[in-house]
């Protein structure tokens, strides 16, 4: 899925349940980010909470966009790894966030 589809598909399921407009900050941020600098997600979708979830099958790994953190899943490794990334503001990516990004980045 190509960067510029992740909000729409987020927002566009009138049969899903509303995301937060935090949330949708955050995603926004991600998305932005993402855009220059990543690997397009597989997938996107939704998380337990309404929340957004992008999926990269190939690196076996997800990232669930919150109103208040991320959480980076690593499903390469058994036990999965999670990893928890408090926003400090919102709509703004969280610099300890962009280090655990690094896997998902544009190859070279």
């Amino acid at each position: 899925m190509e960067w510029d589809k992740v909000l729409q598909t987020v927002t566009g399921d009138p049969t899903r349940e509303v995301i937060d407009a935090t949330s949708l900050k955050n995603l926004a941020a991600l998305v932005k980010y993402g855009a220059s600098k990543m690997t397009p997600p597989t997938d996107v979708g939704w998380g337990y909470y309404p929340t957004a979830l992008l999926s990269w099958d190939s690196l076996q790994t997800q990232i669930e966009v919150f109103h208040d953190h991320f959480e980076i899943y690593d499903f390469e490794v058994v036990p999965a790894r999670i990893r928890h990334v408090a926003v400090e503001v919102a709509g703004q990516l969280p610099s300890q966030l962009l280090p655990l990004l690094a896997p998902l980045k544009l190859p070279s």
